[in-house]
């Protein structure tokens, strides 16, 4: 498949030499209104694809960071909360002198 895709890409960008990627290709070919489609929907295709390597990333890392001993499931509570953060004493009680 890539390779079908590599050989279309190759003979239109010697056709078409206007800057723009997929949008200039496929507007070229089949107007702008679907062109712009599928460059939105590329970039829709892109964010997904970075949030689920993000994720993958992130498994794997508390998967080694597990096996050497480190619980990283106490992390984000730690570091989610600054110095800065002001602490309840109990609820309904208020700490403040005015």
């Amino acid at each position: 498949m890539l390779v079908i895709f590599s050989v279309g890409y190759v003979a239109m960008s010697r056709k078409k030499t206007t800057t723009g990627g997929f949008y200039s290709y496929i507007s070229h070919g089949l107007g702008r209104e679907i062109g712009f489609g599928a460059g939105f929907g590329s970039l829709v295709a892109y964010g997904v694809f970075e949030a689920s390597l993000a994720g993958g990333f992130a498994y794997f890392a508390n998967l080694k960071l597990t096996s050497l001993g480190f619980s990283a499931s106490r992390w984000p509570r730690t570091t989610a909360r600054s110095p800065a953060t002001p602490r309840r004493t109990s609820p309904g009680r208020c700490t403040s002198r005015y």
